[in-house]
C-alpha cells in the first residue's frame, strides 16, 4: 500500500483538509491574454497556421484558438465610455424608479390612514348611537344590549385575529416564494 492510502485511512472523518493554495486568477488570465495576443498578431501577419498546430490540440482547444484569434475584441476607449454613459444613464434611470416606488409607498401610507381614521369615526358615531338607544331602553333591554355590545367587541377582536393570522400565513408563503426564486438568498 502507498503511504497516501495510509495517510488517508488513518485520518479521521471529521478532520478538514487544509484548503488548496490560492490561485492568482489574474495571472492566469494575464498569461492567457498574452497567449491569445501574440497568435492573433501571428495570425494577422500571416505567420501563424491553424493547422498544423490542431493536430497537437484536442478539440475544444481548436474551437477556443479558433474563436478567440477570429472574434476576441481588446476594449477601446470608445467602448469603455459608451459602458461609462450606460451604466449612468441606468444609474439615473434606477433613481427615478426608486422615487416613484417611494412616491407610491408613501401615496398607500396616506390611503391606509385615511381608511383608519374613517373606520374609527364610524366607530365612534355607531358607539355614540348606542348610547343614545341604551338611555331610551328600560333595564332589561339596557343590560341585554350591553351583552350584545360585549359580544360583538369579543367577535370583532376574533375576526381580526384570524383575519392577521391568514395574512401572516399569506406573507409567508411570499416570503418563502421570493426566496425560492431569489438567486441571493439569505438564511436569517
Amino acid at each position: 500500500m502507498s503511504s497516501h492510502s495510509q495517510t488517508t485511512n488513518d485520518q479521521s472523518p471529521d478532520v478538514i483538509p487544509p484548503p488548496a493554495p490560492p490561485v492568482d486568477i489574474f495571472d492566469i488570465n494575464q498569461a492567457r491574454r498574452a497567449k491569445v495576443t501574440e497568435e492573433l498578431e501571428a495570425r494577422r501577419s500571416g505567420t501563424l497556421s491553424v493547422f498544423p498546430k490542431c493536430l497537437e490540440l484536442d478539440f475544444c482547444e481548436i474551437l477556443t484558438y479558433t474563436f478567440l484569434a477570429e472574434f476576441l475584441e481588446w476594449p477601446t476607449i470608445e467602448g469603455l465610455e459608451a459602458f461609462a454613459e450606460k451604466k449612468i444613464e441606468y444609474g439615473e434611470m434606477m433613481e427615478v424608479h426608486v422615487a416613484d416606488l417611494q412616491t407610491v409607498i408613501q401615496e398607500q401610507f396616506v390611503i391606509a390612514e385615511g381608511l383608519e381614521r374613517g373606520s374609527k369615526l364610524a366607530e365612534e358615531r355607531r358607539l355614540q348611537e348606542f348610547q343614545r338607544a341604551l338611555e331610551r331602553m328600560d333595564p332589561v333591554e339596557a343590560e341585554a344590549a350591553r351583552r350584545a355590545e360585549r359580544e360583538r367587541a369579543f367577535r370583532v377582536q376574533r375576526e381580526y385575529e384570524a383575519r392577521l393570522a391568514e395574512l401572516d400565513v399569506e406573507f409567508a408563503c411570499i416570503k418563502a416564494r421570493v426566496r425560492a426564486e431569489s438567486p441571493y438568498d439569505s438564511d436569517e
